[in-house]
């Protein structure tokens, strides 16, 4: 379960935006996250999938070689889709509004996209 504490209490205007769950954005659409992450986060009903960023159209995994391309993930979780973190942050609708992000990447970029995101955390005052 994620920790309700750091959610939002403002007014939303997205329907799929709102204060009563986290606003969760998954960062990476291979395969733990096609596999694991968005299905379990899809019945979770504390948590809204706001985002999916991948620099991929089409995510490959060698463990399974049939991912689904990001323009089904969007319809499949009824979320927008963004080639970059920066790109979702800087939405309007989408970025001032994320609780939390998951990071689902490649381990060596684990580092720049966490920093980021504490960075863009510090500069709102809350965390990310």
């Amino acid at each position: 379960h994620l920790v309700r504490s750091i959610m939002d209490s403002t007014k939303r205007k997205d329907s799929f935006i709102t204060d009563s769950k986290a606003n969760v954005a998954l960062i990476g659409a291979g395969w733990w996250s096609q596999g694991w992450h968005l299905p379990h986060l899809s019945r979770n009903q504390n948590v809204n999938i706001v985002a999916i960023v991948d620099t991929s159209d089409q995510p490959k995994s060698n463990l399974n070689p049939h991912l689904q391309p990001l323009s089904d993930l969007a319809k499949t979780y009824s979320c927008p889709v963004f080639k970059s973190v920066r790109d979702m942050l800087d939405d309007p609708t989408i970025g001032a509004n994320v609780d939390g992000c998951i990071v689902c990447t490649p381990h060596a970029t684990h580092f720049q996209i966490g920093e980021e995101l504490l960075r863009e955390g510090e500069k709102r005052g809350k965390p990310m």
